[in-house]
């Protein structure tokens, strides 16, 4: 099950009545209205504004005019709130997954542990299956998606997902050539033209066609 959250702050440390109360400054009188104050506390560190996390004590330069969007860039990131009080790339959680043995379809319980690098595994074979443009890495809509299923996947822009289509496509490729070695009838190839749903654009497609030592007829996309 996910790490539970770490004990909240005594709220006699921080500023009390968040929401409506306010500090005397020099400058002017600073309201703190926002539902980020709920997980900060304001101080004066030797003259200079600062708002400090509960939960970690890091101090963040606080102005009227743009604290706010640095307090919420941190709030994310923040290791300790999360439960992450170990910078790795896992996570346990406690799931429901799909029981191959359960035939009425039922789920069980199972522990799993996010994977970083499994993740950037499966999103070049997501792009390539569903014919996605790789421009999809950098859609907002995406990547919020993304951080609602699992805040610890670091976004990637659309050059490094070529990078990942293209080493997936070299890996592929390597692997059906052993495997065509290996076949000891005939191998017919076809060709074959389609049109990329995104690019419009025109391919030519080398398709090979092989009876398998089960007499079942198989296809492989070549190129």
């Amino acid at each position: 099950m996910s790490s539970a959250e770490p004990n909240q702050p005594n709220d006699s440390n921080t500023v009390n009545d968040t929401s409506n109360s306010a500090v005397n400054c020099n400058e002017k009188q600073i309201k703190f209205t926002s539902l980020m104050w709920r997980h900060f506390t304001y101080e004066e560190v030797n003259g200079t504004k600062k708002a400090v996390c509960k939960y970690c004590r890091k101090e963040i330069t606080y102005t009227t005019k743009n604290g706010i969007k640095g307090m919420h860039s941190h709030h994310k990131s923040c290791k300790i709130r999360t439960g992450q009080k170990k910078i790795d790339d896992f996570q346990s959680q406690l799931t429901r997954k799909r029981s191959k043995t359960d035939e009425s379809g039922g789920s069980i319980l199972a522990t799993h542990r996010f994977n970083y690098d499994d993740s950037r595994t499966n999103l070049p074979k997501m792009i390539t299956k569903h014919d996605y443009p790789l421009r999809i890495v950098e859609h907002e809509g995406f990547r919020d998606f993304c951080q609602g299923l699992q805040p610890l996947f670091r976004p990637i822009c659309r050059n490094t997902a070529r990078s990942d289509v293209m080493k997936l496509y070299g890996k592929e490729k390597a692997r059906m050539m052993h495997f065509l070695e290996s076949i000891q009838g005939r191998i017919v190839i076809t060709t074959d033209m389609w049109t990329a749903n995104y690019q419009k654009k025109g391919y030519m497609i080398v398709t090979t066609h092989f009876i398998d030592d089960s007499w079942q007829l198989q296809s492989r996309l070549l190129r």
